[in-house]
Order: structure tokens, then C-alpha cells, then sequence
């Protein structure tokens, strides 16, 4: 399904999403893992047995039930309004229009596949009491320390660390994954957990555009210094990194996928600077 919006194409990709998944997820993981090796990595937060602060229980008949798995999606909003205490976000507000950028009518236009964003719930967590307590959760061997949560609208996966802190990912817009967050969120506060939303941010947008068949192996010789051939599942790509840490992967048939910027205005100077050079090895 795709959902074009000035200039702008929202895809839905489950592929793609879980590929970027799994590198974020991994990252954070490993960070989440070294603080439990330097606390408390097999107990529970010190000075509380359950995960949470002294005298509180979680309250599992807020959650409703699910039978026959045809239930709804999350619990009803809880009454108490989350509250955002400080949002730090380099992507711009409602900037979606100015993706494509001015006078650039022959550039072909951005493509938003993923965007990941990171929040601070404010507490530490029992993951163990949260999977019991809420239906749509789940563990996972390759991230032992995380709990997944997902939801369908809108379609995104949230990873839960003891820690409180919280990823979010599978969402095709900016509000759309500030939204998901705080859906998430609302769900763990809606089920007696003590979370808040405490310094909401982007930690990478991955966005594609769409060109023509290309000479690979052309381009690479002839800019050695910036581009590299590599061999990825059976097919051979172009790997083009750019001093500002964003990764371009162009492939033969002239899908151009990026990632590696919060920033959309990054996309947007990569895709000025390479376009004219892609074209330059257009295949007939």
C-alpha cells in the first residue's frame, strides 16, 4: 500500500522494516546489555524484588482480554494524559512537503521507508511481569534483555528494555512514529506500569528513490574513491558513503536505498549530489 502526499511516497515494506530493525535493535541491545553487566544483570532493579517502585502492583484488569485473538489492538486510553517532558527531534516539524527541493523538478522523488525513534519510559522495568500482564508482547532469543510489543495501527514494533528505555519501529511518517511511541507507551501506563515520555527522538530515517537501469561496475571505476562494488544475497550493489555518516545503496535495476540520517534534509543533498552522476551510466 503506498500513500503519495506532496511530492512524498509512504511505502510499507515488512522486509525492509525488519532489516532496519534488527540493526537498531542490535545497537541498542549491546548498550543495554553492557549497563546490565556493570549493574545488575540478573536480578531485579536494586531495592525493589518486582521491578517497580515500593508499594506499586501493576493492575492486569486494566488490560482487556483478546479471545480467539479477534480483540482490539491495545487497551483503552487511560484517563491521565501522557505528557511530554522534553522532545528533542532534528527531523522537521510536519516537513514532509519539503522533501523534494526547489527547482528540482527532474529528481525523482524521496520514498520513506522506516523511521526509528528512541524514548525514555522514566523507570526501570519488569519485562517478565509485562509479558504475562499484556497479550501482544513477546521475547525473543537474539535480544534476551528486550521485550517486543506491537500494534496494528499504526503497524510498528516496539522493543522494551529493563532500563525503560524504548524503541519503536515500522512507522512511514514522522508523526506517524511520534504517534506510535506514544501509543506504546499509553498501553504500558494504561496496564499500571509507572511510564512517562521523557526525551522522544529520531534515530534514523531510511528513505529510497526510484531511477533507471545503471552500469555498476562503470560507476565504480570511474569513482573509485567514493564508491564500492559489493555482493549482497545472490545480487551486486554499489555502496556509496557520504561524509556525513549516510549510507546509499544503488542497485542494478535503479532502486537507491539510504540510511544513516535523522535528518531528511541529508537525504535530500545526497539525492542532488548523486543523481546527476547515476545518470551519466544509464543502461538502455
Amino acid at each position: 500500500m503506498t500513500e503519495t502526499h506532496a511530492d512524498v511516497i509512504y511505502i510499507s515494506d515488512d522486509d525492509s522494516t525488519e532489516d532496519v530493525y534488527e540493526v537498531d535493535v542490535e545497537r541498542v541491545s549491546l548498550q543495554e546489555e553492557k549497563k546490565e553487566e556493570e549493574g545488575h544483570p540478573e536480578g531485579h532493579p536494586e531495592g525493589h524484588p518486582e521491578g517497580h517502585p515500593e508499594g506499586f502492583s501493576p493492575d492486569r484488569t486494566a488490560v482487556k482480554s483478546n479471545k480467539g485473538c479477534c480483540g482490539p489492538a491495545h487497551p483503552a486510553a487511560p484517563e491521565v494524559e501522557l505528557s511530554s517532558a522534553e522532545v528533542t527531534c532534528d527531523l522537521n516539524e510536519g516537513g514532509t512537503s519539503r522533501m523534494m527541493p526547489e527547482g528540482a523538478g527532474d529528481l525523482p522523488p524521496l520514498c520513506i521507508r522506516n523511521v526509528t525513534s528512541l524514548v525514555d519510559l522514566g523507570s526501570k522495568l519488569d519485562l517478565t511481569v509485562i509479558n504475562r500482564t499484556l497479550w501482544n508482547t513477546e521475547t525473543k532469543a537474539k535480544f534476551p534483555h528486550s521485550l517486543l510489543m506491537r500494534i496494528r495501527r499504526p503497524r510498528t514494533t516496539a522493543n522494551i528494555f529493563l532500563s525503560g528505555m524504548m524503541i519503536c519501529v515500522g512507522a512511514t511518517s514522522i508523526e506517524e512514529c511520534r504517534q506510535a511511541t506514544r501509543r506504546h507507551a499509553r498501553i504500558l501506563q494504561n496496564a499500571g506500569f509507572p511510564v512517562r515520555f521523557l526525551n522522544f527522538r529520531i534515530l534514523n530515517c531510511v528513505c529510497t528513490f526510484q531511477t533507471f537501469r545503471m552500469d555498476l561496475e562503470g560507476l565504480v571505476r570511474s569513482n573509485p574513491d567514493h564508491f564500492r562494488l559489493y555482493k549482497v544475497r545472490c545480487d551486486v550493489v554499489a555502496i556509496y558513503r557520504s561524509a556525513g555518516r549516510i549510507t546509499a545503496t544503488i542497485h542494478r535495476q535503479g532502486t537507491v536505498l539510504m540510511m544513516g540520517s535523522p535528518s531528511l534534509d541529508g537525504y535530500k543533498e545526497i539525492l542532488q549530489t548523486l543523481y546527476p552522476i547515476l545518470k551519466l551510466f544509464r543502461l538502455n
